[in-house]
Order: structure tokens, then sequence, then C-alpha cells
């Protein structure tokens, strides 16, 4: 699985930009419990700040401090909704037609 967040796959779910083909696998990957992590580029391991990390952040420098190839990280509370629109966007929409799958496309209709 390539690096990931939750955050990134909701966007592109809510914003039609995945091929509505792969919505199911995005759904299933930014929703596992056992992937998920909580992670920030200058928070520590705590939960709150590390100025070590601050530091770094502030000359250009992100650590990836998490297993990128199988663990999601967590969108922040104030992003989730994105990640429950696009679920529910799937859900509601869960097939697809043939030519939506060759194209790799989602119909105009869903992404208004």
């Amino acid at each position: 699985m390539p690096a990931m967040s939750q955050a990134a796959g909701a966007v592109a779910i809510a914003s039609c930009l995945a091929p509505r083909r792969r919505w199911a696998g995005v759904i299933e990957a930014i929703t596992d419990p056992e992937a998920l992590v909580v992670r920030s580029w200058i928070g520590g391991a705590d939960g709150g700040y590390d100025m070590a990390k601050i530091v770094e952040q502030s000359k250009g420098v992100y650590r990836i401090d998490w297993d990128a190839g199988r663990e999601i990280v967590m969108a922040q509370p104030f992003f989730r909704y994105v990640g429950r629109g696009g679920t529910a966007r799937q859900a509601r929409n869960p097939g697809e037609t043939e030519r939506d799958s060759r194209r790799g496309t989602t119909p105009r209709s869903e992404c208004a």
C-alpha cells in the first residue's frame, strides 16, 4: 500500500478525482482501525508539541515516523467530516455502469 492519509483518500472521493471503481478500496483502507495512526509533523508521541520537530519543520524537514507502507494517518478532527462524506457517497452509490468503469470516471451528476 502506498503512503496515504484519511484526508487524502477522503478528498479523492469527495472531489470525484478518484475513479469510482477505486472508491470501495479507498474507503476500506481509510476506515481500517488497525491501520490508522495519529501523527503530526510537529507533534510528539505524547500528543503535545515536540520542539525538535517544530525546528525541523521550520527548516523544511518532514520526517515520516510511521510505517508508511502499512499505516494511514488519521484525519484531524476538524477534517473528518470529509471522510464521512466520502464514505456516505460510496454507500449511496456502490455500483457503477460499464461505461463509467471503462472510462474510470464518476458520472457528472454524482459530482455536482
